[in-house]
């Protein structure tokens, strides 16, 4: 099971995509096949068997959770704790940390995770030991903005619907960056390791 497939069909499912821009020159990417979909619910992931249909539920994580080499990383809904799964749903571990508000997560790497805080206009990397590493400032709207994101390459991709843009972090400098031509002349609806164009 790829993070990229299982990714953006959870993406699609949900609605939550992060960009869906018509394309520009003609050529739309096949769409990525999968077997497996996460769907996170109010009371825990739930598993779906894309060939049979068949569902089970994890009973682990959240509404809340990304996907990173073979784990489940899920936020608690108090935004203190994040929990560590298998893809069975067996818990591996437990992060607590001192953030004061998200509403996403991204799991950046093995041992760094991006909360999306949307009160403070930040994304705050915390490490294993739930210890801040880095928090990077972005131009926010109203606190009332949703955000989701993904890792593309070296770029934490987020789109938030505050001020209705898409921006992202350079990983390897931790500086937000934000695109402001009009979002059409910068986007395709591609797999998550090519979704946007900048």
């Amino acid at each position: 099971m790829a993070r990229s497939a299982v990714g953006y069909a959870l993406l699609l499912l949900l609605g939550l995509s992060l960009v869906a821009c018509p394309s520009t020159n003609g050529n739309t990417p096949p769409m990525p096949q999968f077997d497996t979909l996460l769907v996170g619910t109010g009371s825990g992931i739930v598993k779906i068997d894309a060939n049979t249909g068949e569902t089970t539920e994890l009973g682990a994580g959240g509404r809340w959770f990304d996907l990173h080499d073979g784990k489940i990383y899920s936020a608690k809904s108090d935004w203190t704790t994040v929990e560590v799964f298998d893809l069975d749903g067996n818990p591996l571990d437990t992060i607590t940390h001192a953030s004061s508000h998200a509403v996403g997560l991204v799991a950046v790497e093995d041992d760094l995770i991006a909360l999306l805080d949307n009160e403070a206009d930040k994304v705050r990397f915390i490490d294993m030991d739930g210890s801040l590493v880095r928090s990077v400032a972005f131009e926010g709207g109203p606190s009332s903005q949703n955000m989701d994101g993904t890792v593309v390459g070296n770029r934490l991709v987020v789109s938030e619907n505050g001020k209705k843009q898409v921006f992202y972090v350079d990983l390897d400098h931790y500086i937000y960056r934000h695109d402001r031509r009009p979002l059409q002349h910068r986007c395709r609806l591609a797999s998550r390791h090519r979704l946007l164009r900048w």
